[in-house]
């Protein structure tokens, strides 16, 4: 069952922008060096969520800090994994 469509926004050198939509109709944005696991979730301005690879040494690890305490934790995961494939992807191809 689909629960959002994810599409790229616009793409500059420096940042990458995504727009999930949600199937009930609430729109995320995602910007941020997405290849470089440095991103942002927001919602109507408001931050949601912030991935970085900054926190952690281990290679290839990243952390996901959900800023809000009533976000929908599984959801946000989903799309940050979703976008960071879609960028890979991007940039393979």
């Amino acid at each position: 069952e689909e629960l959002a469509k994810v599409k790229r926004k616009r793409l500059s050198l420096l940042r990458n922008h995504y727009r999930v939509s949600l199937v009930e109709g609430t729109e995320l944005d995602v910007s941020g060096k997405i290849l470089d696991r440095e991103f942002a979730i927001d919602y109507d301005g408001e931050l949601l969520a912030q991935i970085s690879r900054r926190w952690l040494t281990v290679r290839d690890t990243y952390g996901i800090d959900i800023v809000r305490e009533d976000a929908d934790v599984p959801l946000l995961v989903a799309v940050a994994v979703c976008v960071i494939v879609l960028a890979d992807k991007e940039r393979e191809g």
